[in-house]
């Protein structure tokens, strides 16, 4: 059976586009959603997804939105298809319910609907409108000013890390990155010629520098507090109940998405950190990850309680 991990060749944070474009592929309007694709037996040409807003038929895709109106067309005996609903129901369909009319939607959105909107933007910015891929590779290197976007909040927290990621925009390579303290350098890198590293982090908790500096002598710098792991800001209940169904990896997506949105982005870098880790196997977490790349932060307060 086939779930929300879409296989494809990694890309810059292990983002599989080829994949994601299938995704997104046919992407619904501004409906509300009402339900989610979990997962679905056998091949996708199996099944089709009829918008009831008389749009033309979508691909079926794990993680895919459905909106009242839709139908879903199973085509052959043995095929079997998973939904979730937006009050947590899950449903499974079968040639027998073909077609199947999504209904509307139970209840309010609740926080995990809310933060799977948000994922699911993140994942459709990462191709193009016309579905052609967003090249990766091409960052504006020489081309734009040097801008860190993870580094450019009124604050900066992280959790102690063995390693930092850090990934920005522009400027003219060779780049060179330095974690600094008080008494001097902690760790530094120089000669990147991509506009990304990974720099070997700290697990002592206080206030360092963190710039990074292009060949032309730009700089962009932030204040980088190291707090503990007590420090960070607890899930709300909600969220863990609400997410308790979805796979390991996707909960944790969606706890990175959740602790992006807290404060003013102070505690985006700490959310890419895990998003990074989590890339190479998850297909979404490599969109999310490249949304903070460029400064793209879930709205202040996005996902309330029901």
């Amino acid at each position: 059976m086939k779930r929300r991990k879409r296989a494809g060749p990694a890309v810059a944070m292990g983002l599989g586009l080829g994949a994601l474009a299938l995704l997104v592929a046919s992407s619904p309007g501004p409906r509300v959603e009402s339900a989610w694709i979990e997962a679905f037996e056998g091949d996708a040409g199996q099944y089709a997804i009829v918008p009831g807003d008389a749009g033309a038929p979508g691909l079926v895709q794990p993680f895919r939105a459905l909106h009242e109106g839709d139908r879903i067309v199973v085509k052959g005996p043995g095929g079997a298809i998973t939904i979730r609903l937006s009050d947590d129901r899950v449903l499974g369909i079968t040639v027998a319910d073909s077609p199947f009319l999504v209904p509307a939607r139970a209840q309010a959105p609740g926080i995990v609907s809310n933060l799977m909107a948000w994922v699911e933007d993140a994942v459709t910015r990462a191709v193009r409108q016309d579905g052609s891929t967003v090249s990766l590779t091409s960052r504006g290197e020489g081309e734009f000013p040097l801008s860190v976007p993870l580094l450019e909040h009124e604050r900066v927290r992280v959790t102690p890390h063995e390693s930092l990621e850090l990934a920005w925009l522009g400027g003219r390579p060779p780049y060179a990155v330095v974690l600094r303290a008080e008494a001097g350098p902690v760790a530094q890198a120089g000669e990147i010629e991509a506009a990304r590293t990974r720099l070997r982090g700290t697990r002592a908790p206080g206030v360092y520098r963190l710039e990074v500096r292009d060949a032309e002598g730009s700089v962009q710098a932030c204040e980088l507090e190291v707090v503990s792991d007590d420090g960070l800001p607890r899930a709300p209940a909600h969220l863990v109940s609400e997410s308790e169904a979805e796979p390991d990896a996707f909960r944790q997506v969606l706890h990175a998405v959740w602790l992006a949105g807290q404060g003013e982005g102070e505690w985006s870098l700490e959310a890419y950190q895990r998003l990074s880790a989590l890339a190479p196997a998850t297909p979404q977490a490599g969109a999310v990850a490249l949304a903070l790349e460029t400064g793209d932060l879930p709205p202040k307060g996005p996902v309330p309680g029901p």
